[in-house]
């Protein structure tokens, strides 16, 4: 318990806002004291700019199973135009699953 605590600890440290793509995984970050949570569904556009605090260097994150109906492959598609747009942007993709492979290439 002590060693979730400490874990947790750290990943509210590392980032500045949370963008969920549902209302449980909004009040699930919210009830773990990840704030600022921002609405962002699926398919939904990018929330304004006034919306969240920008972080000094662009930092996207994936966390999740690397299954097809998860979408990381938009993801990926998508980021050479964030990256034209966002030269220092960073992408961190964490997770493991059977498109792994595929994925990575």
């Amino acid at each position: 318990m002590l060693g979730t605590q400490l874990r947790l600890e750290a990943v509210r440290r590392s980032f500045e806002a949370w963008i969920a793509p549902s209302g449980f995984y909004a009040r699930t970050a919210e009830a773990n004291g990840l704030a600022p949570v921002v609405r962002l569904p699926y398919a939904a556009r990018a929330p304004e700019p006034d919306v969240v605090a920008r972080p000094r260097t662009p930092r996207v994150l994936f966390a999740g199973r690397l299954v097809p109906e998860k979408g990381v492959e938009f993801l990926l598609r998508a980021w050479p135009e964030v990256r034209r747009a966002q030269p220092a942007a960073e992408l961190r993709i964490a997770g493991d699953g059977p498109e792994r492979e595929r994925l990575q290439h």
